[in-house]
């Protein structure tokens, strides 16, 4: 028997925005919740999905809050709550990510992310990053704070912040601010300072590597 999550998940998603507006005082009646129900399933148009929580599409998916995404190309949301995982390129504008994997790009450019994995490039441009990996391509954040990165085969970098972890294959770079741990081929930061570096060092202008395990490339 065959299952349409959209309607399930349409369910739960009428049921938790009739549950919420009891909760900040309004009395909705049943036929509100059912109302809501067209609401919040997420509609097929042409071979894109659209919808206002997220859904399940075998196409292109585009949502105004991603609460649960999954599609079988892209996956773009404004704000993302929970779970996003494309086939193609994963999208978020702003919000807290639990959960994002991308078949192509993962992308989050204002926000909170637990764990972004990405075949190709993982990216976070201004938040917090508590896991970051690349399988193929390379892991970035521009402005913020970054717990892990990884990148299997390239690089990762971070341009202004505070990194704990850096792990890169070919590259591990900081711009500005405080990294405790790099790891890679070579290992840069351009200004802060980085209290463990494990590759051959890059550094630029008032960098202060506490620990450096190798000797400068320029050396």
């Amino acid at each position: 028997m065959m299952i349409n999550k959209n309607a399930v998940f349409a369910s739960v998603m009428a049921t938790v925005v009739y549950v919420t507006l009891g909760f900040f005082g309004h009395r909705p009646s049943p036929w509100q919740l059912i109302a809501l129900l067209p609401v919040c399933y997420p509609w097929k148009i042409g071979s894109n999905t659209y919808s206002l929580f997220g859904g399940f599409s075998e196409g292109n998916i585009y949502s105004l809050f991603g609460v649960i995404q999954d599609a079988g190309k892209d996956a773009n949301c404004f704000i993302g709550l929970l779970y996003q995982r494309a086939g193609g390129n994963a999208t978020q504008i702003a919000g807290i990510s639990l959960y994002q994997k991308a078949g192509k790009d993962a992308t989050q450019f204002f926000g909170i992310s637990s764990y972004q994995i990405a075949d190709a490039v993982a990216l976070q441009c201004i938040g917090v990053m508590f896991c970051q990996e690349s399988v193929k391509s390379s892991a970035g954040q521009v402005v913020g704070l970054s717990t892990y990165q990884k990148s299997r085969h390239r690089d990762v970098c971070q341009i202004i912040g505070i990194a704990i972890w850096q792990d890169g294959h070919l590259n591990a770079g900081q711009g500005f601010g405080v990294v405790l741990c790099q790891k890679a081929e070579t290992v840069s930061q351009a200004a802060g300072i980085s209290f463990w570096q494990d590759g051959k060092p890059n550094n630029w202008y008032f960098n202060i590597p506490v620990v450096s395990r190798r000797e400068p490339v320029n050396s």
